[in-house]
């Protein structure tokens, strides 16, 4: 028999300035995780809007 066991769908957490907000129309990845955050965090991120200085991003609930 096959182990048919799927591995539980990850949380994804992008830049909040993405996209339209992104001067260079960026999807930045800051994190992924097993499970949705229980709190919000803030998590440097190397933007390269500014010369791949670590910004702080607030992600989470």
């Amino acid at each position: 028999m096959t182990n048919t066991m799927t591995a539980p769908k990850s949380v994804e957490y992008k830049c909040p300035y993405e996209g339209a907000r992104c001067k260079l129309k960026k999807h930045c990845h800051v994190l992924e995780t097993p499970d949705k955050l229980p709190c919000k965090i803030t998590a440097l991120v190397k933007c390269p809007i500014h010369n791949n200085q670590k910004i702080p991003v607030e992600i989470g609930t």
